[in-house]
């Protein structure tokens, strides 16, 4: 019943502020360094990633599910699943029709049930993954540092590849793209070095 903005922190936790006061709701403690990749909110459910060590595990990386209607601590308390050792330290996820999408530091799109926590598949789309996934007009947008714009039909088994562009700077080499597509009126926007 109250707005709330859901962000990631440089101490590990994950907050809820309430968005008219910034009053703490609550904190949950998700990762032993800094939460780069911003959380998703879909209805009541936060959906958060990090690609350090986790809090109470020698495990690199993880994907959480919270139940984001707690109040003070609930690090113990509201977490709905896990998987460990998925490090998407810097992609956040994207949110589609029960799914998430989410690319992993080594450059993995990994589609996972967001009601269950289950991974349904995992697709390659190089070596190197730092920018978001987004969904548009049915298909997934993804880009790969080095050089690499995918498009994607996504479906129950996996993933179609509907195109892939590389893109090379003057001296041949991959022009490096370190963040996530934008899609608007037709077009899709990008930045890369």
């Amino acid at each position: 019943g109250r707005h709330a903005l859901v962000c990631g922190n440089a101490d590990g936790w994950i907050y809820a502020l309430d968005a008219h006061t910034g009053e703490k709701i609550w904190g949950f403690e998700l990762s032993r360094g800094g939460i780069q990749a911003d959380p998703v909110v879909h209805g009541d459910r936060v959906f958060a990633s990090h690609g350090e060590e986790s809090v109470d595990e020698a495990k690199q990386g993880r994907l959480v599910c919270i139940d984001g209607t707690g109040k003070g601590e609930v690090t113990k308390t509201h977490e709905v699943w896990r998987i460990d050792e998925l490090g998407a330290g810097f992609p956040s996820p994207a949110y589609h029709d029960g799914r998430l999408y989410v690319v992993d530091n080594s450059a993995n799109l990994q589609a996972v049930d967001a009601a269950k926590g289950e991974v349904l598949w995992k697709y390659s789309l190089g070596t190197v993954g730092k920018g978001s996934p987004v969904f548009a007009d049915g298909k997934l947008y993804v880009t790969e540092v080095n050089g690499r714009l995918h498009i994607l039909g996504p479906g129950d088994a996996g993933v179609k590849s509907l195109d892939v562009d590389e893109l090379t700077v003057p001296d041949g080499r991959y022009a490096e793209i370190y963040g996530s597509p934008a899609i608007a009126y037709g077009r899709i926007y990008f930045t890369a070095e």
